[in-house]
């Protein structure tokens, strides 16, 4: 419990300084496909288009008729939390898969997600340049996976040469992650510059129309799509392979899984490229919305760190939860408060929620619990 007050609060002291260190940056962050208060207005304005012929839409129907403006903006928020939760379930997952297992604090893990996000930025060039134009709409189908293998190799590259010398340390670990990740980004930067423009499939570009008023992009569409598919296959990973039950029976109680021939090294460099490669699977979408440059980490992974620790450390369906949570939570608050101080008051909410239930919505019970 101890251990549990200490990590939440050092995590919690951490986003207050980025918060406050970059707001200039949080404003400038609405991007035109980002569906926040009036730039969601901006976006369905954009896309609201008649349908063309031959096409079936939900505004050509008779009995559909256009909502009120409170209604089509709670629908809007709605979806953009749903999709800015969904980009934090992915990213948390990893982040609580690693220190739940490990008990590392991986400040990397921002980085990592970047890794996936030049890694799908290398193979859309590839196709453009070595396939004919048709194939250029398939790219993902080889980015998704391939961003996935790369980051999780990057991961377990990492965990060789530099992680596994500082396992029971966790300040070592913290600054050695910190240093992973500054050397990821000189190196992104070295290679590919400080902004590098994507273009997504054609079949990723535009939205659906539902109801007069109100289009969901198809780019946030396919990112809840994957996060629900990428929920289910960890689910599937941890509950239900030879595997994850090697990983429950380390996590459980490491001596005696070593004790009973669970080659808990081997162990350890698998999850932590796992959950390296989920953020890499993240990061593979980040760039159908956001911008691509090698810092473009930094501003998730403090979010990411606030719903592990919300939703319990270590805990599969807290980070579910939680990342939806404060996905719903930050949406509804940004219209009202603007971008900065919406992030300000969903921290402060936070801290307040920690001091009620330090160790989130799902502590450990028991043995867990005691140590």
């Amino acid at each position: 419990m101890t251990c549990a007050r200490a990590i939440a609060g050092a995590l919690v002291i951490v986003a207050a300084c980025v918060c406050l260190e970059r707001p200039s940056r949080t404003l400038q962050a609405a991007a035109p496909m980002e569906m926040r208060g009036t730039t969601t207005v901006a976006v369905v304005a954009a896309l609201d288009v008649a349908p063309a012929a031959g096409e079936t839409s939900a505004a050509a129907s008779p009995s559909s008729a256009a909502l009120p403006d409170w209604a089509l903006e709670t629908l809007q928020n709605t979806f953009a939390g749903l999709s800015a939760g969904s980009i934090l379930v992915l990213l948390a997952l990893g982040l609580s898969i690693i220190f739940g297992l490990m008990g590392v604090i991986n400040l990397a893990h921002g980085e990592f997600m970047m890794v996936g996000a030049y890694t799908a930025y290398v193979v859309s060039e590839s196709f453009k340049a070595y396939l004919p134009p048709g194939a250029f709409d398939y790219f993902y189908l080889v980015a998704l996976p391939l961003s996935f293998l790369v980051a999780g190799g990057v991961g377990v590259l990492c965990e060789y040469l530099v992680i596994r010398h500082l396992y029971g340390r966790p300040i070592e670990t913290l600054l050695a992650t910190w240093g992973i990740s500054l050397l990821l980004i000189q190196t992104a930067r070295l290679i590919f510059g400080d902004t590098t423009s994507f273009t997504p499939p054609s079949w990723l570009q535009g939205g659906w129309r539902v109801i007069p008023g109100l289009v969901l992009p198809l780019n946030r569409l396919f990112l809840i799509g994957l996060c629900v598919a990428a929920v289910a296959a960890v689910y599937l990973l941890v509950q239900r392979t030879p595997f994850g039950l090697l990983l429950r029976a380390t996590t459980e109680d490491r001596p005696i899984a070593s004790a009973l021939g669970v080659p808990t090294r081997w162990i350890d460099g698998l999850t932590f490229g796992f959950g390296t490669g989920l953020a890499g699977l993240a990061g593979a979408i980040v760039p159908l919305y956001d911008k691509l440059n090698p810092n473009m980490g930094q501003s998730y992974v403090v979010d990411s760190f606030m719903v592990v620790v919300v939703g319990g450390i270590g805990k599969l369906a807290g980070a579910v939860v939680a990342g939806a949570g404060l996905g719903f939570l930050t949406k509804y608050l940004e219209p009202w408060l603007q971008a900065v101080y919406g992030k300000l008051a969903v921290l402060a909410l936070i801290i307040v929620f920690l001091q009620w239930r330090p160790s989130g919505l799902f502590p450990d019970r028991g043995r867990s619990a005691e140590s």
